[in-house]
Protein backbone atom coordinates (compact mmCIF):
# COMPACT_ATOMS: atom_id res chain seq x y z
CA UNK A 1 0.00 0.00 0.00
CA UNK A 2 2.81 2.39 0.88
CA UNK A 3 4.93 1.53 -2.13
CA UNK A 4 2.41 2.65 -4.86
CA UNK A 5 1.74 5.90 -2.95
CA UNK A 6 5.47 6.54 -2.69
CA UNK A 7 5.98 5.91 -6.43
CA UNK A 8 3.06 8.26 -7.30
CA UNK A 9 4.47 10.99 -5.03
CA UNK A 10 7.91 10.57 -6.60
CA UNK A 11 6.47 10.94 -10.13
CA UNK A 12 4.56 14.09 -9.14
CA UNK A 13 7.68 15.64 -7.59
CA UNK A 14 9.84 14.88 -10.64
CA UNK A 15 7.30 16.31 -13.11
CA UNK A 16 6.56 19.35 -10.91
CA UNK A 17 10.24 20.02 -10.28
CA UNK A 18 11.20 20.00 -13.95
CA UNK A 19 8.35 22.34 -14.92
CA UNK A 20 9.32 24.83 -12.21
CA UNK A 21 12.94 24.64 -13.34
CA UNK A 22 11.96 25.28 -16.95
CA UNK A 23 9.91 28.34 -15.97
CA UNK A 24 12.65 29.71 -13.76
CA UNK A 25 15.30 29.31 -16.48
CA UNK A 26 13.24 31.54 -18.81
CA UNK A 27 13.49 34.36 -16.24
CA UNK A 28 17.28 34.25 -16.60
CA UNK A 29 17.18 34.30 -20.41
CA UNK A 30 18.92 37.64 -21.04
CA UNK A 31 18.89 39.10 -24.55
CA UNK A 32 20.42 42.16 -26.17
CA UNK A 33 17.74 44.78 -26.79
CA UNK A 34 18.45 47.97 -28.70
CA UNK A 35 16.47 51.20 -28.74
CA UNK A 36 15.41 52.91 -31.94
CA UNK A 37 18.27 55.35 -31.29
CA UNK A 38 20.74 52.73 -32.54
CA UNK A 39 23.49 50.57 -31.21
CA UNK A 40 24.81 53.19 -28.80
CA UNK A 41 22.11 52.30 -26.27
CA UNK A 42 22.27 48.53 -25.74
CA UNK A 43 20.70 46.88 -22.70
CA UNK A 44 21.05 43.30 -21.48
CA UNK A 45 17.86 42.31 -19.74
CA UNK A 46 15.14 39.71 -19.55
CA UNK A 47 12.22 42.13 -19.96
CA UNK A 48 11.33 43.20 -23.49
CA UNK A 49 9.30 46.16 -22.24
CA UNK A 50 12.05 47.95 -20.31
CA UNK A 51 13.30 49.97 -23.27
CA UNK A 52 10.09 50.32 -25.24
CA UNK A 53 8.06 52.23 -22.67
CA UNK A 54 9.92 55.57 -22.93
CA UNK A 55 11.88 55.47 -26.17
CA UNK A 56 13.17 58.81 -27.34
CA UNK A 57 13.50 60.36 -23.90
CA UNK A 58 17.26 60.87 -24.40
CA UNK A 59 16.46 63.22 -27.29
CA UNK A 60 14.19 65.20 -24.96
CA UNK A 61 17.06 65.68 -22.51
CA UNK A 62 19.31 66.80 -25.38
CA UNK A 63 16.67 69.32 -26.47
CA UNK A 64 16.53 70.73 -22.91
CA UNK A 65 20.31 71.08 -22.82
CA UNK A 66 20.43 72.77 -26.24
CA UNK A 67 17.51 75.12 -25.56
CA UNK A 68 18.41 76.15 -22.01
CA UNK A 69 22.19 75.77 -21.97
CA UNK A 70 22.12 73.65 -18.80
CA UNK A 71 22.97 70.06 -18.05
CA UNK A 72 19.68 68.16 -18.02
CA UNK A 73 18.90 66.20 -14.89
CA UNK A 74 17.62 62.77 -15.88
CA UNK A 75 15.06 60.44 -14.39
CA UNK A 76 16.86 57.09 -14.50
CA UNK A 77 14.21 55.01 -12.71
CA UNK A 78 10.79 55.19 -14.33
CA UNK A 79 7.91 53.12 -12.91
CA UNK A 80 6.29 50.73 -15.41
CA UNK A 81 3.01 52.70 -15.38
CA UNK A 82 4.72 56.05 -16.07
CA UNK A 83 4.87 57.15 -19.70
CA UNK A 84 6.51 60.22 -21.23
CA UNK A 85 3.87 62.50 -22.80
CA UNK A 86 5.47 65.71 -24.08
CA UNK A 87 7.89 68.58 -23.48
CA UNK A 88 7.01 72.26 -23.22
CA UNK A 89 9.73 74.92 -23.38
CA UNK A 90 8.61 78.49 -22.68
CA UNK A 91 10.64 81.48 -21.59
CA UNK A 92 13.64 79.43 -20.49
CA UNK A 93 11.63 76.83 -18.58
CA UNK A 94 11.37 73.24 -19.79
CA UNK A 95 8.54 71.11 -18.44
CA UNK A 96 8.56 67.39 -19.13
CA UNK A 97 5.10 65.92 -18.69
CA UNK A 98 4.44 62.28 -17.96
CA UNK A 99 1.27 60.31 -17.29
CA UNK A 100 1.24 58.02 -14.29
CA UNK A 101 -1.90 55.97 -13.66
CA UNK A 102 -4.00 58.60 -15.51
CA UNK A 103 -2.46 61.41 -13.47
CA UNK A 104 0.07 64.08 -14.36
CA UNK A 105 3.71 63.91 -13.27
CA UNK A 106 5.88 66.94 -14.12
CA UNK A 107 9.60 67.54 -14.17
CA UNK A 108 10.55 71.23 -14.54
CA UNK A 109 14.09 72.26 -15.48
CA UNK A 110 15.20 75.87 -15.84
CA UNK A 111 18.24 78.12 -15.73
CA UNK A 112 18.43 81.02 -13.32
CA UNK A 113 19.35 84.20 -15.13
CA UNK A 114 21.61 86.61 -13.26
CA UNK A 115 19.10 89.45 -13.54
CA UNK A 116 16.06 87.42 -12.50
CA UNK A 117 14.66 85.96 -9.36
CA UNK A 118 12.47 82.94 -8.81
CA UNK A 119 10.10 82.25 -6.00
CA UNK A 120 8.35 79.01 -5.15
CA UNK A 121 5.63 79.30 -2.54
CA UNK A 122 4.06 76.14 -1.26
CA UNK A 123 1.65 75.02 1.43
CA UNK A 124 3.20 71.57 1.36
CA UNK A 125 4.57 69.89 4.45
CA UNK A 126 8.04 68.43 4.67
CA UNK A 127 7.62 64.67 4.42
CA UNK A 128 11.20 63.50 4.83
CA UNK A 129 14.70 63.66 3.40
CA UNK A 130 16.46 61.14 1.20
CA UNK A 131 20.03 60.91 0.01
CA UNK A 132 20.86 60.78 -3.70
CA UNK A 133 24.22 59.08 -4.16
CA UNK A 134 24.58 60.22 -7.79
CA UNK A 135 24.16 63.91 -6.93
CA UNK A 136 25.78 63.60 -3.47
CA UNK A 137 22.86 65.55 -1.99
CA UNK A 138 20.27 65.14 0.70
CA UNK A 139 16.96 66.02 -0.91
CA UNK A 140 13.86 67.24 0.94
CA UNK A 141 10.59 65.59 -0.11
CA UNK A 142 7.40 67.59 0.48
CA UNK A 143 3.84 66.32 0.48
CA UNK A 144 0.48 67.91 -0.10
CA UNK A 145 -2.64 66.06 1.06
CA UNK A 146 -5.39 66.44 -1.53
CA UNK A 147 -9.08 65.52 -1.45
CA UNK A 148 -10.04 61.86 -1.98
CA UNK A 149 -7.07 60.65 0.11
CA UNK A 150 -4.57 61.48 -2.65
CA UNK A 151 -1.10 62.78 -1.82
CA UNK A 152 1.04 64.87 -4.15
CA UNK A 153 4.79 64.71 -3.56
CA UNK A 154 7.31 67.26 -4.77
CA UNK A 155 10.95 68.24 -4.47
CA UNK A 156 13.11 71.17 -5.52
CA UNK A 157 16.82 71.18 -6.37
CA UNK A 158 19.23 73.91 -7.33
CA UNK A 159 22.49 72.78 -8.93
CA UNK A 160 25.10 74.94 -10.72
CA UNK A 161 22.75 77.84 -11.47
CA UNK A 162 19.89 75.66 -12.69
CA UNK A 163 16.80 74.59 -10.81
CA UNK A 164 14.81 71.40 -11.02
CA UNK A 165 11.32 70.78 -9.65
CA UNK A 166 9.46 67.44 -9.67
CA UNK A 167 5.89 66.84 -8.57
CA UNK A 168 3.18 64.25 -8.97
CA UNK A 169 0.48 62.18 -7.31
CA UNK A 170 1.83 58.71 -6.54
CA UNK A 171 2.90 56.44 -3.71
CA UNK A 172 5.61 57.83 -1.45
CA UNK A 173 8.07 55.01 -2.12
CA UNK A 174 7.70 55.40 -5.91
CA UNK A 175 8.39 59.14 -5.73
CA UNK A 176 11.35 58.62 -3.39
CA UNK A 177 12.77 55.98 -5.72
CA UNK A 178 12.59 58.40 -8.67
CA UNK A 179 14.28 61.19 -6.68
CA UNK A 180 16.97 58.97 -5.18
CA UNK A 181 18.08 57.89 -8.68
CA UNK A 182 18.13 61.30 -10.44
CA UNK A 183 21.44 61.85 -12.23
CA UNK A 184 23.17 63.87 -14.90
Amino acid sequence: MHRPAFVALLVVLIIGGTSVGTSAKKAYDYRVRETAAGKSNIVWNNDQYVIQKNEGIEEVYKEIENSLGIKALKISVIPIEMKYDHLEIKEGIATMKFTFKDRLFCFVQAKNNVASSNNVVSDRDKSNEIYNLWLDKTIVIEKNELPNDRIEYSTYLEINGAYYYLYGIMEKDEFENIVSELRF
